[in-house]
């Protein structure tokens, strides 16, 4: 599965159970790598592809990028909307105040 490059890089890469963050530390990371607004946006719109994407898999993905077996597909989208949705949509969410 090589979708939704970005978010399986920042997965991998900052919730990965090899990086060793715990969740806050791993949000605080996502949050600064989210100030270079590229980033921002090509996340932003790979997260809302993948959560209209049916035949995607949260539990699947989260498995392959070694952040944590969910035993259900809700329970691995709920993790991915605490931990990497939310994020993404509080740092969109400041840059779009005045």
């Amino acid at each position: 599965m090589n979708k939704y490059p970005l978010i399986r890089g920042s997965l991998e890469g900052i919730f990965g159970a090899q990086v060793s963050m715990d969740d806050d530390s791993a949000k605080k990371a996502l949050r600064s790598d989210l100030k270079h607004l590229p980033f921002l946006e090509g996340i932003r719109r790979e997260l809302a592809e993948a959560f209209a994407d049916e035949d995607f898999s949260w539990q699947q993905l989260l498995d392959e990028c070694d952040v944590e077996v969910f035993q259900t597909e809700d329970e691995a989208e709920s993790f991915v909307r605490l931990n990497l949705l939310s994020v993404v949509d509080s740092v969109f969410g400041e840059g779009t105040r005045s």
